[in-house]
């Protein structure tokens, strides 16, 4: 399979330009953090109707596309870390070749996704202070 290090995130619904998949940090491999602090000025943000917590998680909303309201994951709280978390089958991925993929899971991405670091933990912080 061949990698490719850029690629962009467009909606699925309207093809609004979400971000890019070095934005894009993982925790455990079963969550997808987007580590953009311009991110939230793509989304809308409505509470969540089925809030809970697990693990290191809280559920606190859901985030929308600002354009066409599609529906792109959750804001939650990670170890009280506020961070956004997307599900990839919400975006058509784009090469720098401009092919355009679908990808109903995570597995099927061609680009590598690293693993949420300190560093970005505390961007993530530093981006929700902001935004305050």
């Amino acid at each position: 399979m061949l990698i490719i290090h850029t690629c962009s995130r467009r909606c699925l619904k309207c093809d609004n330009l979400c971000g890019w998949s070095a934005d894009i940090r993982t925790v455990n491999n079963q969550h997808y953090v987007i580590v953009d602090g311009t991110f939230e000025d793509r989304v809308v943000v409505q509470p969540h109707p089925n809030p809970r917590s697990y693990d290191d998680w809280e559920k606190k909303e859901k985030i929308h596309c600002k354009k066409c309201r599609q529906d792109w994951g959750i804001k939650a709280n990670y170890q009280s870390v506020p961070c956004s978390v997307v599900k990839i089958c919400s975006f058509v991925v784009v090469d720098p070749y401009e092919k355009r993929s679908y990808c109903k899971k995570w597995k099927d991405v061609t680009f590598p996704v690293a693993e949420l670091s300190e560093q970005d933990i505390r961007d993530l912080v530093e981006f929700a202070l902001e935004r305050a």
